[in-house]
């Protein structure tokens, strides 16, 4: 039982929530489980408007070792919380991940995922307001990514990643950025500036060191 899901240092309510998990391992390949874990309590601000709901979270995952080199994994996890009136606030995604060792010291892997959020007329999409014409409107947002590991040693991971992410509303950054200062009806400030999203996709690549013991 946890007193927030992510609140640590200051509640923002006085709910608790409960989790359920159950995890399975094959006895004969620990490369091979399955985990689901539900998770169900109010998260929201005592003052929400939104009114003081039960969110039910759900993860679903699980890897197959299908040989000696290949590696098949795939993840679903969703979200669900009422709001007043009849409508709900929520987020669907999956993902698909395959991993081939090519050789003892070099391998590939690739996943694939996808996000779908949706909120009532009552709501708030989960990335907020600030980069959506209407903060409660649906949003989509994927991703693609292809890795090269080469592990040279048994604690060394030397990566090279390149990937494409694409949503459906302005999410990255690119250019000439504007700044923007939200204000009330006479001008004054009202929090903090923040720098407003101009592009739907982007492309990176990363290179990384990562040794662990």
């Amino acid at each position: 039982m946890y007193n927030g899901w992510d609140r640590i240092v200051t509640d923002n309510n006085s709910s608790k929530s409960v989790m359920v998990s159950l995890e399975w391992e094959n006895p004969d390949d620990e490369d091979t489980y399955f985990f689901f874990n539900y998770m169900v309590g109010n998260e929201r601000n005592a003052d929400d408007p939104r009114g003081p709901y039960a969110r039910h979270t759900f993860d679903v995952y699980g890897q197959w070792h299908a040989t000696e080199r290949l590696f098949l994994r795939g993840h679903v996890f969703s979200g669900l919380e009422p709001t007043r009136g009849d409508t709900i606030d929520g987020w669907f995604g999956a993902a698909l991940f395959a991993k081939v060792d090519i050789l003892s010291w070099f391998s590939v892997a690739a996943r694939g995922d996808v996000v779908r959020t949706f909120s009532g007329s009552s709501g708030q999409n989960l990335f907020h307001a600030d980069n959506l014409d209407d903060p409660t409107r649906s949003t989509l947002l994927g991703s693609g990514t292809l890795t090269l590991d080469f592990h040279p040693g048994s604690h060394v991971s030397l990566r090279l990643e390149a990937r494409h992410d694409r949503a459906d509303f302005p999410l990255f950054y690119s250019g000439d950025v504007p700044r923007v200062t939200p204000m009330d009806a006479m001008g004054n400030p009202t929090g903090a500036p923040y720098d407003v999203a101009t592009e739907s996709n982007q492309t990176t690549v990363t290179a990384g060191l990562t040794t662990w013991f």
